[in-house]
């Protein structure tokens, strides 16, 4: 049983040995492939990596000016809403705040300051409902004055500005 389990371990180093052989031989011959191609790698690149990479290149070029672009419509927009924003409050400083409760005529009146730079410019008057702001009526005691800047150029949405006015003289 000994000799036995002996000649065993003996067949089984063998065997190990010469896998290992056969895996040393397959690895000095995959050395000298590789040192082959590693050698004509060093003359300098193909056509195709260098295609791929003008062509990877490109596309990251397009992506950054796309962003960049997009950036820079962002902030026109910004710069837009900001004048319209300022526009509204001038519109209600000048043509709404100085009128007492009764001096405001209902009706729709367009004002025509900043046309030069693509700008609509309108306020409406109008009596609302005292439980209901949205609620136009006919008569009441709250007066609704609502300042609309609208771009012409249509980079920005309309800027709204309102204002509520009552006829309640230690109100005002």
């Amino acid at each position: 049983m000994r000799i036995k389990r002996i000649e065993e371990l003996e067949a089984w180093k063998i065997d190990k040995v010469s896998q290992i052989d056969s895996g040393l031989i397959k690895s000095l011959f995959n050395t000298k492939r590789n040192n082959a191609k590693t050698q004509r790698r060093k003359n300098g690149f193909t056509l195709v990596e260098i295609l791929i990479a003008i062509a990877v290149l490109s596309m990251g070029v397009a992506l950054f000016f796309n962003a960049f672009t997009q950036g820079m419509k962002g902030i026109l927009a910004g710069q837009r809403r900001v004048i319209a924003v300022n526009y509204a409050q001038q519109v209600m400083e000048k043509y709404v705040m100085p009128k007492k409760f009764n001096d405001l005529v209902l009706g729709t009146y367009y004002v025509n300051n900043a046309t030069a730079e693509g700008f609509k410019l309108q306020y409406m008057v109008n009596y609302v409902n005292s439980l209901n702001l949205d609620q136009i009526v006919s008569s009441g005691d709250y007066k609704r004055i609502l300042v609309s800047v609208i771009d012409n150029r249509g980079i920005v949405p309309q800027v709204n500005l309102i204002m509520l006015k009552t006829d309640y003289e230690g109100l005002e």
